[in-house]
């Protein structure tokens, strides 16, 4: 039995500077994945991949930019057969 492909949201965020709030408002507990460029190409082609964040019971879920660089969001609910309703807000820190 072939695996099936797991739906998601995907939010490209393009570049982003260290320290930028990125808000996610769920409707149902989620996973809630930030990664950068690189990372997203291994978690689209199934290859081992990193990311922050992870399943979110309560929202809103807030995270955190490490880093300057290409960002994506990923708010999946595998095995479920639909999407949760999201949405998303970005914030800018002072300085």
């Amino acid at each position: 039995m072939q695996r099936q492909a797991f739906k998601y949201k995907h939010y490209d965020l393009a570049r982003l500077p260290a320290g930028t709030i990125v808000e996610v408002r769920l409707s149902t507990k989620a996973n809630v994945r930030l990664m950068n460029d690189r990372h997203f190409q291994h978690f689209e082609n199934v290859l081992p991949h990193r990311y922050e964040g992870g399943l979110a019971h309560v929202s809103p879920v807030r995270l955190t930019i490490p880093a300057k660089d290409h960002w994506h969001l990923v708010i999946d609910m595998d095995g479920l057969p639909s999407l949760a309703r999201s949405s998303v807000r970005l914030y800018a820190t002072a300085g």
